[in-house]
């Protein structure tokens, strides 16, 4: 649901929407260009603008492997926009093997009997 922005008397509908996407765009020449194109929205106007130029291929392989430069490309700018925080190295969780116990999992058990009240507190 848009947001509405209510400015002079005039009501506005603000929606924003960014996505980055492959184009290939065939060219009088033959060749096919690849690029890498940010679509914009914002309420109901769509403006596009290439965000890189990647290359030109004249055969189905050349432009298959542009277009897969490309999408690395995109994970890169997403990645320098928006990085991933470093909580967890993910090289290190599939390495950690999972049927090991390590100390935050080990199971402790509690015999009820054993425990005892120390102290109550009156509110």
């Amino acid at each position: 649901m848009p947001q509405a922005i209510f400015l002079l008397g005039i009501t506005f509908d603000l929606w924003l929407f960014v996505a980055m996407f492959i184009r290939a765009k065939k060219k009088p020449n033959g060749k096919t260009a690849v690029q890498i194109v940010e679509s914009h929205r914002v309420g109901y106007k769509v403006s596009q603008k290439i965000v890189r130029h990647i290359g030109q291929g004249q055969t189905e392989r050349e432009v298959e492997e542009l277009k897969k430069l490309g999408r690395s490309i995109i994970k890169e700018i997403k990645n320098q926009r928006q990085p991933n925080l470093p909580l967890f190295d993910p090289q290190t969780i599939l390495e950690t093997p999972s049927d090991s116990k390590t100390d935050e999992t080990r199971q402790i058990n509690i015999e009820l009997g054993d425990l005892r009240e120390e102290q109550v507190t009156s509110q």
